[in-house]
């Protein structure tokens, strides 16, 4: 196909670029942080409602070792994330951030419209600077 490239020939491409090297370490770098942020995090906010894990294993009907895995996992499904937030009594808000600096939030279950339009964007905060 015409617009195929093999990774490893982009790879490459982007590697060759004056300063991806270390541009590449600091992103690496930043989503390691990332990473151990979001362990701590999910741990963090269980504690926070005096749970522990069998408590939250309990609530959601899964093992112990289960919660301990979505605690040390660096990636979830959004689904796993609402049900173990929702056990916390939380609820998941997303938003999609532009480089404008405008927010629009994101429904993982959209309102159902009897007329099957798509719901309208909700900005949840206006641009920086913006007025």
């Amino acid at each position: 196909m015409s617009g195929d490239h093999k990774w490893s020939t982009l790879a490459d491409r982007v590697k060759a670029r004056p300063g991806a090297s270390e541009r590449l370490q600091e992103l690496r770098r930043r989503t390691l942080q990332e990473c151990e942020a979001w362990r701590a995090t999910m741990a963090q906010l269980r504690r926070e409602q005096q749970l522990t894990q069998t408590d939250l294993a309990a609530t959601l009907r899964v093992s112990r070792a289960e919660i301990s895995h979505w605690e040390s996992r660096p990636d979830l499904l959004v689904s796993t994330l609402e049900r173990y937030l929702g056990a916390l009594g939380g609820e998941l808000a997303l938003a999609a951030v532009f480089p404008d600096g405008t927010r629009v939030r994101l429904y993982l279950d959209p309102p159902a419209d009897p007329e099957g339009s798509q719901p309208p964007l909700e900005a949840v905060e206006a641009p920086v600077g913006a007025e």
